[in-house]
């Protein structure tokens, strides 16, 4: 993932959700002047949809976009308009109708009316709920709670994820494993002497033995064993990018490998395509497909995923978006942006000073 860094602290992120640094995402050409206005809302054919002063934004989500103005932050629409005031000191992304927010050192659910729907008792809740449940933390523990705010699993963990295709990553008692929505144990990753490295995707889930990474499928069963140094963490259209001897390239999930190792970088694979690096930083970066064919050019300083149709991708210090050809369909003229989401993505003309 295509990531620069900004000395900016962004306060209206919630307690689990802060980042110092930002990703780039999909931008569209800007065809004439940028309206008044630092952060722009463009869609895919760089038009200006409308121009705000807020400071930054985390994109849309179900119609609407959290943006940050100072200390606060709040809800617009698509036209820009305010449909939550900015009010809290930190806000996700609406998810399944509900958002995650802390106001007054308070955090709760909110609907897209602004109205709370799930008032938390507890210090911390991870941003979204995950398949009707989320992790919530109070005295050192975690739990899980369900839309209603009933107490599903009870708070007993040291550790805890949300849950992804039907299992959770938890520790208690310093042993990992993976439950499932019982509270019952599944997995039990500490009898396989196995970390966990990441959540179940696409079935398989990443895991750690003596500094090495492997795969285990549902059953807990070892499907690739712990060989490399580094990995996505996660499979994204039956492929997972890995890392040998230094060297990346990609298995399935089988645990054959499809594109060779000799890449210095390596993206998950979106849309049909991979941004990769052959020998970073002496050479730029470039695309391949599922065959691990070059289709686009070494060419970008830097390269972030397709979606919805185009990738942001940086050169000479400046952002701009590529379609699947590798055509520029919005110039490079942006020092900020953030992913294509429901046909917008947001941008910025200059970095907050």
């Amino acid at each position: 993932m295509f990531v620069r860094r900004w000395n900016l602290v962004v306060r209206c992120l919630t307690t689990l959700a802060i980042v110092t640094s930002f990703i780039f995402a999909i931008m569209a050409p800007i065809t004439a002047a940028p309206a008044e206005g630092n952060l722009l809302f463009i869609d895919k054919r760089g038009k200006v949809i409308s121009a705000t002063n807020y400071d930054l934004t985390l994109g849309f989500s179900e119609g609407l976009a959290v943006v940050f103005k100072g200390n606060k932050c709040g809800y617009i629409d698509k036209k820009g308009m305010v449909v939550i005031p900015l009010q809290f000191d930190s806000a996700d992304s609406f998810y399944q109708g509900i958002a995650l927010v802390k106001r007054n050192g308070q955090y709760s659910f909110i609907d897209k009316t602004g109205r709370e729907v799930i008032s938390l008792k507890y210090d911390m809740a991870l941003e979204k709920f995950s398949e009707d449940l989320v992790a919530v933390y109070l005295n050192g523990k975690w739990g899980f709670i369900d839309k209603a705010g009933q107490e599903i699993i009870p708070l007993q963990f040291d550790v805890a994820q949300n849950f992804s295709e039907g299992l959770a990553m938890v520790k208690k008692d310093d042993k990992f494993s993976f439950i499932d929505k019982s509270g019952q144990e599944v997995i039990a990753l500490h009898a396989l002497q196995f970390i966990p490295a990441g959540n179940f995707s696409e079935g398989l889930a990443w895991i750690k033995k003596d500094d090495k990474l492997g795969v285990i499928d549902k059953a807990g069963n070892e499907i690739v064993p712990p060989t490399y140094q580094y990995s996505s963490k996660q499979f994204s259209e039956g492929l997972s990018w890995a890392c040998l001897k230094s060297r990346c390239g990609y298995i399935d999930k089988s645990g054959k490998e499809i594109i060779a190792f000799e890449f210095d970088s390596t993206q998950n694979f979106s849309e049909g395509y991979a941004a990769v690096n052959r020998s970073w930083p002496s050479s730029k970066m470039s695309y391949i497909d599922k065959n691990g064919k070059e289709v686009i050019p070494p060419q970008f300083d830097g390269a972030s995923p397709f979606h919805e149709g185009l990738a942001m991708v940086m050169r000479d210090s400046k952002l701009g978006f590529i379609d699947s050809t590798g055509k520029v369909v919005i110039p490079f003229q942006y020092e900020w942006g953030y992913a294509f989401s429901e046909g917008l993505a947001a941008v910025l003309i200059q970095l907050m000073k």
